[in-house]
């Protein structure tokens, strides 16, 4: 998918020939862009930045459609989107400590995402 494509994806509209993104085309961006395009094309740049495999993740979280996905992705992207050191996190005053992906219970077991239980459990 191309960065106009990605961009209009975001920003709900679709992207036409004649508009490129707004901080090529004008000196000053912020005269003239409407919010929605700065932020689709903030989104474009920093997607371009995340691996693959987080990519699904982040899409969910900047559409809104996840408050999971939106701990997910800034804890990831608060370590360079590395899994490892979101288990390892030593910021105890961060506001997601307590709810990061990932985490490691006390009894050495993975939590996976938060340590959200399955409604698939066995048992209930």
């Amino acid at each position: 998918m191309s960065n106009q494509k990605e961009a209009a994806v975001f920003a709900g509209t679709k992207a036409t020939a004649s508009k490129e993104t707004c901080s090529k085309e004008l000196p000053y961006p912020s005269d003239t862009c409407t919010s929605s395009e700065k932020r689709s094309e903030q989104i474009v740049k920093r997607r371009a930045q995340i691996p693959r495999v987080y990519k699904a993740t982040y899409d969910r979280a900047v559409e809104g459609k996840s408050l999971r996905a939106a701990i997910n992705a800034q804890c990831l992207e608060c370590v360079c989107w590395q899994r490892k050191e979101v288990q390892l996190c030593t910021s105890l005053s961060c506001p997601l400590y307590a709810v990061r992906p990932y985490r490691i219970s006390q009894d050495g077991h993975n939590e996976g995402f938060g340590g959200v239980e399955s409604k698939n459990s066995a048992g209930g």
